[in-house]
């Protein structure tokens, strides 16, 4: 059986990787990048989640190859930090929903069927869900993939598949470097850590999400945020 992880190349996704290698979980990854330790997937698959036929193309070949799933790990996601609300242009709020959003749901669609009963998914949120986030269209997209994930889980119950969704405060990952400075200071001092989190720190929330012991969460919504007041 694989795992498959979505956005594997870098960041929580690439930590993501490592924790479950150790596991020896046969992972499949999928990104537009190359991947940080190709030496620790059975497959790998170069795909651009902002092209919808790519992305098709990846579950027609993953149905083709015709093995079980073990979970499903969506990992992946953009932001455009340093655009204001008022330039927004159309073409980055698209892109932003096909990555953060279109392309989970015709992966986790196409795929679900191919996940063995008692199988798991993992989708990776933000805190902005709950506050708010000067990256609209990022908040937006998010909070369209927590509705995502809670409705996928009532649909897949009947199979003991648990769809659970984590939730990151502010991270140390590339994409998050591209915030603005000013930002990136007042998100440091929100945590009651006064830090930013590790990529490995929201993958250890993903593995026990996997774990086999783990059998009676599904819906729910994982904050991993170092104590961020976000409520």
């Amino acid at each position: 059986m694989i795992t498959i992880v979505v956005g594997s190349a870098t960041g929580m996704g690439a930590a993501t990787v490592r924790r479950l290698h150790k596991l020896e979980h046969e992972i499949v990854g999928v990104d537009r990048a190359e991947p940080e330790d190709p030496d620790l997937y059975s497959g790998y698959f170069f795909v651009d989640l902002n092209d919808g036929n790519q992305v098709q193309d990846f579950v027609a070949d993953v149905k083709r190859e015709g093995k079980r799933i073990r979970a499903i790990v969506y990992c992946a996601a953009l932001h455009y930090p340093a655009v204001p609300f008022n330039e927004y242009p159309l073409e980055k709020w698209d892109e932003l929903f096909n990555v953060n959003v279109r392309s989970a749901f015709i992966i986790l669609h196409g795929l679900a069927s191919r996940i063995v009963d008692g199988g798991r998914i993992v989708t990776i949120g933000s805190g902005g869900v709950y506050t708010g986030s000067v990256e609209i269209a990022y908040a937006a997209s998010k909070s369209s993939l927590v509705g995502f994930t809670k409705g996928l889980a009532r649909h897949l119950a009947p199979r003991r598949i648990q769809v659970n969704c984590v939730m990151p405060g502010a991270v140390n990952t590339k994409m998050a470097a591209q915030t603005p400075a000013d930002r990136l200071a007042a998100l440091e001092t929100h945590g009651l850590f006064g830090r930013w989190g590790e990529p490995d720190e929201i993958a250890v929330a993903v593995e026990w999400l996997l774990n086999p012991e783990n059998t009676y969460t599904t819906g729910a919504m994982i904050d991993v945020n170092g104590g961020h007041p976000i409520r």
